[in-house]
């Protein structure tokens, strides 16, 4: 691909920003500062609302459940709902089931944020006209400070690099 030229190959998507997917979770391309930020501050606010709410119920302390006076009862127990008391009426608390899919909820959302901001992080360093394996050199200490400098604050490449044209020419391309 000879982007300097100002040819493209035929499978070439001029910016690739149609679709949810591919402006989240795709690593070709490059993207602005404006478009980094605001997708990444997207990102941390689906994070951080959902592990406010999912960590807060399952990671609460609770009472310990009352044994279910049949098989049936604690069946239903089991699958989320509440068992009672011989003739009380004492709720007993969340059951594994229920724990257990909120666990594996917060599980694949944590995952998919992080997939998408290491996503968007390769496409921001794309703009740099670096590689995604640039990334890599954010392991190591005092050196990471700089290039997330470089990231967060520093203008891309003007024109077409490597990596696809200039994003800032291409105002039509969604925010979010």
């Amino acid at each position: 691909m000879d982007f300097f030229a100002g040819t493209y190959p035929e499978t070439y998507e001029p910016y690739g920003d149609e679709t949810f997917v591919r402006r989240y979770f795709s690593f070709r391309g490059r993207l602005n500062r404006k478009r980094y930020w605001a997708r990444q501050i997207l990102v941390w606010l689906v994070s951080y609302v959902s592990s406010a709410l999912l960590e807060s119920y399952i990671y609460t302390p609770e009472p310990t459940p009352l044994p279910a006076p049949n098989v049936w009862e604690s069946v239903f127990h089991w699958a989320g709902g509440t068992a009672y008391a011989a003739s009380s009426v004492l709720p007993v608390s969340a059951s594994y089931f229920t724990l257990s899919v909120f666990t594996a909820v917060y599980f694949v959302i944590t995952i998919g944020c992080s997939l998408a901001s290491v996503m968007l992080n390769i496409r921001r360093v794309h703009d740099r006209d670096h590689s995604g394996w640039y990334l890599l050199l954010c392991l190591i200490p005092i050196v990471n400070f700089f290039i997330m400098f470089q990231l967060v604050f520093l203008r891309g490449t003007r024109g077409p690099n490597r990596f696809g044209p200039d994003p800032v020419e291409q105002p039509e391309r969604p925010l979010l």
